[in-house]
């Protein structure tokens, strides 16, 4: 599908390839700051703001926060149980 007049932060698909949506630094500030609030999981964010779950990761890597964070193993701990739950 092809959009003449995508929303503004959209993926847009051209002929099966997908180009990058450019996310604000004030946008990645307010999805980082949601990730540390813990409350949600990071593919909860994600999804809510249109942003691979996996590109959040690397923000979150990049900024130090570890695998042993308590915000990491939060998510990480939601995602299996969600998983388990099935």
């Amino acid at each position: 599908m092809v959009l003449d007049n995508p929303d503004p932060g959209e993926t847009v698909h051209v002929f099966n390839q997908v180009m990058k949506q450019t996310i604000s630094k004030d946008l990645k500030e307010q999805i980082l700051a949601r990730v540390r609030e813990g409350k949600e999981t990071v593919a909860e964010i994600g999804r809510q703001h249109g942003v691979n779950p996996n590109t959040i990761y690397n923000w979150i890597s990049r900024q130090g926060m570890t695998a042993g964070s308590p915000l990491l193993e939060l998510s990480r701990a939601k995602k299996e149980i969600l998983f388990f739950c099935r």
